[in-house]
């Protein structure tokens, strides 16, 4: 069986954010983007994701 990947993209505002299919079979997207996009501080953002 070949192994390929697939590469989505989905519209955000005025941002194209790329999905990313995780190790653990999930689909993810960036955070940045999306943090600029509605005016929020990303470094907050990533510092309250990151410690869940």
């Amino acid at each position: 069986m070949k192994n390929e990947r697939i590469h989505i993209s989905i519209g955000f505002g005025d941002a194209i954010l790329p999905v990313v299919k995780c190790e653990d079979g999930h689909d993810r997207v960036p955070l940045k983007p999306i943090c600029d996009q509605i005016g929020i501080q990303w470094k907050r953002q990533n510092c309250l994701t990151t410690h869940i």
